[in-house]
């Protein structure tokens, strides 16, 4: 009798599956947070982005809703993480950690976005990685 092994097979399916949730859940955390970011010229939320560690970005260059302002992410990629799980949201707009967390001395209250984004979407996580896990 020959026994034969299916680890790498398996492992391979559930990296596969792994990286499709994350990458769902990014969608999910990305989407949230553009519909509670502050809106005056659009910027800001246009430019929200999510990636995976050592992949690419999702948003890669924006601009505000009238097309005067623009950015870009240099490098396009998130940094690879220890865990290749690893699922990065946020912006690059340099005024973002003060809607976030607000700037008394500029009388700039706190407008989160990111957290609430992340915070209130965690049953939707938990249910992305639950279908991709038992598909």
């Amino acid at each position: 009798m020959e026994i034969k092994s299916n680890r790498k097979k398996i492992l391979r399916e559930l990296d596969r599956r792994m990286k499709a949730a994350c990458e769902v859940i990014g969608g999910i955390a990305e989407s949230a947070a553009k519909d509670l970011a502050p809106v005056d010229t659009g910027l800001l939320r246009n430019s929200i982005t999510h990636g995976m560690a050592g992949g690419k970005l999702s948003v890669s260059e924006y601009t505000d809703d009238a097309g005067g302002q623009s950015g870009r992410y240099t490098g396009q990629s998130v940094p690879a993480e220890q865990n290749q799980y690893t699922v990065v949201i946020g912006t690059n707009v340099h005024y973002a950690p003060y809607q976030e967390l607000g700037a008394p001395n500029a009388h700039i209250p706190p407008a989160p976005f990111l957290r609430p984004a992340v915070e209130g979407n965690a049953d939707a996580f938990k249910a992305a990685l639950k279908q991709a896990l038992e598909n």
